[in-house]
């Protein structure tokens, strides 16, 4: 579950995004987001976007302006499971197999994996050097 602008709550049920109202729980909108459950769901407020992690293997952007599909991006055949927004541009995500791999939302592509370091959270952190 995140939490939206204007109130706006986005979950994942089975394999939609659906976008929820605070207030009265009245669903908005419903984005078919996926061929299996949605297992992780991040908000970039400044691109006006949600990122969805699946147990289909793929991660998707979507655009909440026209609520279209961005872009798909291939887990490396894993089931991703944990989203964290690692710099502006750079997306991290945990995956079954315990690595965490970051992604370039730019162009999709993967830019590094740290092999099994046994993760299942992940926090970004900006430490003073």
């Amino acid at each position: 579950m995140t939490l939206l602008e204007n109130n706006t709550i986005a979950i994942g049920k089975d394999k939609f995004i659906e976008l929820i109202r605070f207030e009265d729980g009245l669903m908005m909108k419903a984005l078919q987001a996926h061929k299996s459950m949605v297992r992780d769901l991040i908000y970039l407020e400044e691109k006006k976007q949600i990122i969805s992690a699946s147990h289909d293997k793929t991660l998707a952007i979507w655009s909440l302006e026209d609520f279209t599909l961005v872009r798909s991006i291939d887990a490396h055949g894993k089931y991703p499971q944990r989203l964290v927004l690692f710099q502006e541009n750079v997306l991290s995500c945990s995956d079954e197999d315990g690595r965490v791999v970051f992604f370039d939302l730019k162009t999709g592509s993967s830019l590094k994996v740290i092999q099994k370091v046994g993760v299942e959270w992940i926090c970004p952190l900006k430490l003073l050097t």
